[in-house]
């Protein structure tokens, strides 16, 4: 697979190199599928034929295009989003751009960036007027020229673009927030399960991939997930849950203190008794 800097991906697409470190390509006259790596940020804008459904997309979300987001290194595969009748256009910009400024700091924020193509953005009418003005000033500053205030000037423009996102994500999160709680109560169970299998002090305290992989999910999205539903990242939730199983085998009385530190990965009774106090209990 073709490893890509902008200026190489601007090569394969043929278009014309503005800016050695970002571009916009414009999907609509590719003729050919290709897939490549590049060693920047990546955002693929996608106008779907009437009749196709991108995968991921449910019935709840909106249907006027799709925008799928590629952190560096990861591949982009454009047979994976239909060329013919399709269109569309793609961001790509350098990291290396921005150093010194605020998107340099701001860009671990947009989580989505390690998202799944399966976890893409869908975008209604609204939002690609605004998504497509976006990239239409990134494109008018590019043809402006290269001097000494292109790099802040691109990089707010790239900022703006990606809170409208990190925003319409948000959106999209509430709009699956009812077919989203039987998912909620699903991994609820998977948790609770490892917790109660004494898995902790055999195996220590698990990543979110560990879960993630079970809903065919990446470990950022998951993450997302449970912000949104419960307020709590998922370390935050983990936490919460074993503290709330503790508490409630406690209140039960069927097992001594001991017993649950130790089955649920606490290092000592008085670490269990610290974390969910329910006063005394006879043990």
């Amino acid at each position: 697979m073709n490893h890509l800097t902008p200026n190489g991906c601007n090569r394969l697409m043929n278009e014309k190199t503005l800016h050695p470190l970002i571009s916009v390509i414009d999907l609509s006259k590719q003729t050919q599928n290709v897939s490549f790596k590049v060693d920047s940020y990546a955002v693929v804008l996608r106008h779907y034929p009437a009749g196709s459904t991108p995968e991921g997309r449910q019935s709840c979300d909106f249907t006027e295009a799709t925008l799928f987001f590629h952190a560096p290194d990861r591949p982009i595969d454009l047979s994976a989003h239909p060329v013919s009748g399709a269109g569309g256009r793609m961001l790509i910009f350098h990291p290396s751009l921005f150093c010194g400024l605020l998107l340099a700091k701001e860009l671990r924020y947009f989580t989505y960036f390690k998202y799944k193509t399966t976890e893409a953005l869908h975008l209604s009418a609204c939002e690609l007027r605004t998504v497509e003005r976006c990239l239409d000033h990134i494109e008018s500053e590019l043809e402006w020229g290269v001097d000494r205030f292109s790099a802040s000037l691109l990089s707010e423009l790239i900022a703006t673009l990606l809170r409208y996102c990190q925003r319409y994500y948000e959106r999209q999160f509430v709009l699956r927030h009812e077919s989203s709680l039987p998912l909620l109560q699903v991994i609820t169970r998977q948790i609770d399960h490892y917790i109660l299998s004494g898995s902790i002090p055999k195996a220590g305290q698990p990543c979110a991939c560990h879960f993630a992989k079970r809903q065919g999910w990446s470990s950022a999205y998951l993450n997302d997930f449970l912000k949104h539903e419960t307020g709590s990242d998922f370390v935050e939730y983990f936490r919460l849950r074993r503290v709330e199983l503790a508490r409630q085998m406690r209140l039960e009385h069927t097992h001594k203190d001991a017993y649950i530190a130790h089955l649920l990965g606490f290092g000592s009774v008085a670490m269990l008794q610290r974390a969910c106090p329910v006063g005394p209990v006879g043990h």
